[in-house]
């Protein structure tokens, strides 16, 4: 009977440490599942900016390439970022290393499509090459870009080296016939 009672005391004794132990792994279970999740909530809000922005790149290729205009709406909308924080602009840049970079070829000029959420820890950057001419041009003026027309109602004119808002676009080639050069004026709308 004394050594069973030794054996209780010793396993009465074993179990805070088991306890202890218990806890850190299934705390250390928790904070792993959590990255995991954190993880892949990032993931899916990256492959949404990502596929916005493949629709606009799109639109916006075939807008220089040909005379298409068709409203779409722009909005990467998920809670992976703050919109009003969030950098949406085209560049024309003009160095070779950074174009053959992003466009995966040599090309001394190119034109580069950007998002950056500006979030102070691990934000979204991402950037996409522009198949479009080096000397396109984007209007925003009211003599070359007008708004006037059923269609347009409610959108005004602006330049999107100068950034987008996120809403409904229309983009319109305006170059005239025989031009080789694209001029291309974006409308946008937010409450479409």
């Amino acid at each position: 009977m004394f050594s069973l009672m030794s054996f209780n005391d010793k396993g009465q004794m074993n179990s805070p440490f088991e306890l202890i132990v218990t806890m850190v792994i299934v705390t250390f279970v928790i904070i792993l599942g959590s990255q995991i999740l954190l993880f892949a909530n990032d993931m899916v809000c990256q492959n949404n900016v990502q596929n916005e922005m493949s629709e606009f790149k799109g639109f916006l290729e075939d807008s220089a390439s040909g005379r298409s205009s068709k409203e779409f709406t722009f909005y990467p909308n998920n809670p992976c970022f703050d919109p009003a924080k969030a950098v949406i602009k085209i560049e024309r840049l003009t160095k070779q290393k950074e174009c053959s970079i992003i466009c995966g070829r040599p090309v001394d000029v190119c034109w580069r499509f950007i998002f950056n959420s500006n979030e102070q820890s691990g934000g979204i950057f991402i950037q996409r090459c522009l198949d479009l001419p080096g000397y396109t041009s984007f209007l925003s003026d009211s003599t070359n870009c007008s708004t006037t027309g059923t269609e347009l109602d409610g959108f005004v004119a602006l330049d999107p080296q100068n950034g987008l808002p996120m809403g409904s676009y229309v983009l319109r080639n305006i170059s005239s016939v025989g031009e080789s050069l694209p001029k291309i004026c974006t409308f946008y709308s937010p409450d479409k």
